[in-house]
């Protein structure tokens, strides 16, 4: 029958050939569903397209979109390391964040291991480094194993409402006072959430997450409390101490203080790939790990399905970096001085020329130049 569901099958085909974004093996190996989603996509056109996400299971399947198309191009990447799949690879399609005919789905499964998340974080800590002159004074470790979560998705999901809430929370000073503050935290000044998290699966813990952000010391005891209940209410139950463990460790001395700061980093993104190398300025390839001082190998954990594995705060992201001129030493591919704290005395020099400006710019003005 010319209308069938055989006969659309190979109208797809045809046009996925003629387009070179799929051969006839590959397309044989597509599920019905997959089938089906590629046949609505190829009706719904670009602005579907560009809703889907990376995912991972082993093979990485990324998307590109070319405006003369009417369906998104396709291919498949094959990592250096041993694949979680020995069979012919199977195209999926992108779960996260996305709706199916009104369904929301599932996030597909993903290597536990971090890759190019390493380098967005180093850039986030570098970045506050050389604009606000601070370090990450506080560890935090939610174990999402004791909150009685049934699925990876739902607490990693939370993870930005949470940073939300204590965004509010640290914003709030002397000066304007909330019931959700107790007497004893009133006295601490308003400050900026600075946070950035990696998520990781552990053999022991299960799935957990490390967030490293700058709390005021006089708040540390209040900020953890505050915390801990709003995982609590998330939960819908008493959570153990563990649950939500905060270090703290006062900022006494910039040097010691930097070198804790690294060694927290280094303990947040442990879970970097073995397979990762990194280009230097002058060409030569690096072992990630070793680059980033990660000297043992670590052991990989079975697949997760979560939406992401890391993430920064606004405050510290790309667009800000880009926003206020800043250039690492990452960027320059001068990997050497990655921990050196060359921000520090670089935001000194550059304090030190915007004063000089503004006191010439301010006898211009008495001079009515």
């Amino acid at each position: 029958m010319t209308g069938g569901p055989e006969f659309r099958r190979a109208l797809l085909l045809s046009s996925l050939r003629r387009d070179g974004i799929m051969s006839e093996g590959l397309f044989a190996s597509l599920s019905g569903t997959d089938v089906a989603r590629l046949q609505l996509w190829s009706i719904a056109g670009p602005a579907t397209y560009a809703k889907l996400r990376s995912w991972h299971t082993g093979w990485d399947l990324e998307r590109r979109y070319r405006a003369a198309d009417r369906y998104p191009v396709l291919w498949l990447f094959d990592p250096a390391a041993p694949r979680l799949v020995t069979s012919p690879p199977v195209v999926a399609f992108p779960e996260a964040a996305t709706k199916v005919r009104g369904r929301q789905t599932l996030p597909a499964a993903r290597r536990a291991l971090l890759g190019v998340e390493v380098p967005r974080l180093y850039q986030a800590m570098s970045f506050m480094n050389w604009r606000y002159g601070v370090m990450f004074n506080c560890h935090v470790v939610l174990t999402f194993k004791l909150m009685g979560f049934a699925d990876h998705r739902t607490p990693v999901s939370l993870m930005a409402s949470w940073n939300q809430a204590m965004k509010r929370w640290l914003a709030v000073g002397p000066d304007k006072p909330r019931a959700r503050w107790k007497k004893r935290a009133r006295a601490g000044a308003a400050s900026e959430h600075l946070w950035m998290y990696a998520v990781e699966h552990g053999r022991d813990q299960g799935l957990h997450a490390h967030e490293l952000c700058v709390v005021p010391r006089e708040q540390v005891a209040a900020f953890t409390a505050y915390a801990k209940a709003w995982w609590e209410r998330a939960a819908g139950m008493k959570l153990p101490e563990e649950a939500v463990y905060v270090r703290h460790r006062r900022v006494g001395d910039e040097e010691k203080g930097y070198r804790r700061q690294v060694g927290w980093f280094r303990y947040v993104v442990k879970t970097l790939g073995n397979e990762v190398t990194i280009t230097d300025h002058e060409g030569r390839l690096h072992n990630g790990r070793q680059i980033f001082g990660l000297k043992d190998a670590y052991w990989e954990s079975s697949p997760v399905e979560v939406p992401r594995l890391a993430g920064v705060c606004r405050a510290l992201s790309r667009k800000e970096q880009v926003a206020a001129g800043f250039v690492s030493r990452w960027d320059e591919g001068r990997l050497e001085e990655l921990f050196t704290g060359w921000e520090f005395e670089a935001r000194r020099e550059r304090l030190e020329r915007d004063a000089v400006t503004e006191r010439m710019m301010s006898v211009f003005r008495q001079m009515d130049l």
